[in-house]
C-alpha cells in the first residue's frame, strides 16, 4: 500500500509541473540535429545575415548566399543543423569549411571570411 501510494504522489508533482510551465507561457520544444543539406539553404543564409560574429555584419549578400551554398551543399564541408518543429528551418547552424579548398574570388563568403582572418 504505501508503494503504490508513492507513486501517485509523484504523478501529482509532475501534473503540478505541467500547470506551471502553462502559466508562465513556456511550452517543450524539441531540437533535432541533422546534417546540413540542400533544402537547408535559405534558413542558413538567414541565420549568416543575424549573425555578429561573421564580422560581415549587416553581411554582403553574395558573402552569405557563398557561404550558405558551401554549408548545405558542398560535401567538403561538414557541419550540424539544429530545427525545432519544421525540419527544414534550420534554428542554428555550425559548419567547417576548409578555406585551402576555394580558390580566391571564385566565393565571396569564403573571401570574406579570410578578409576576417
Amino acid at each position: 500500500v504505501e508503494a503504490y501510494y508513492e507513486e501517485e504522489e509523484e504523478e501529482e508533482e509532475a501534473m503540478e509541473l505541467e500547470h506551471v510551465m502553462e502559466e508562465e507561457g513556456t511550452q517543450e520544444v524539441v531540437f533535432d540535429f541533422d546534417d546540413p543539406q540542400e533544402r537547408h539553404c535559405e534558413s542558413i543564409r538567414g541565420l549568416l545575415r543575424a549573425s555578429t560574429t561573421l564580422g560581415i555584419v549587416g553581411a554582403e549578400t553574395a558573402a552569405c548566399d557563398g557561404l550558405a551554398e558551401i554549408a548545405a551543399k558542398d560535401p567538403a564541408s561538414v557541419g550540424t543543423v539544429v530545427t525545432a518543429g519544421d525540419p527544414d528551418d534550420a534554428v542554428a547552424v555550425a559548419a567547417v569549411v576548409k578555406l585551402q579548398h576555394y580558390a580566391v574570388g571564385v566565393n565571396a563568403g569564403v573571401d570574406a571570411v579570410r578578409a576576417t582572418l
